[in-house]
């Protein structure tokens, strides 16, 4: 800025705007890495058993049932929804096993990890 030399002046001017940029992206990818891992969408399932149903309720019958998971397992949580049943409020979760099955899961039976 105070140089007399004009290729030491455009030298400091652009490499200004280039660490300018390099910060701003530096500040975005922060940002991107702190939402990811702060994001709780894994779960654990903590009863010794659980069934899962294939809507957001109690399953009724065999036909409502998704699947039987055990203690320990790991579950990917997609979305929740809270129901009301008379006086009995519920929270399930929308759940993924394996990559390629969905089903609904009460939230008192696992935990968010």
């Amino acid at each position: 800025m105070f140089s007399s030399n004009v290729r030491l002046r455009k030298t400091g001017f652009f490499g200004g705007i280039l660490l300018l940029g390099a910060c701003v992206l530096a500040n975005i990818m922060a940002s991107i890495a702190t939402r990811y891992s702060t994001s709780h969408n894994e779960a654990i399932i903590i009863e010794p058993s659980t069934l899962l149903s294939t809507s957001p309720r109690t399953p009724k019958d065999r036909s409502e049932e998704a699947m039987l998971l055990h203690e320990g397992t790991k579950l990917e949580i997609l979305d929740s929804v809270t129901t009301r049943i008379d006086s009995v409020t519920t929270r399930w979760y929308d759940v993924k096993v394996d990559n390629n099955n969905r089903a609904w899961v009460r939230a008192s039976a696992v935990e968010r990890i």
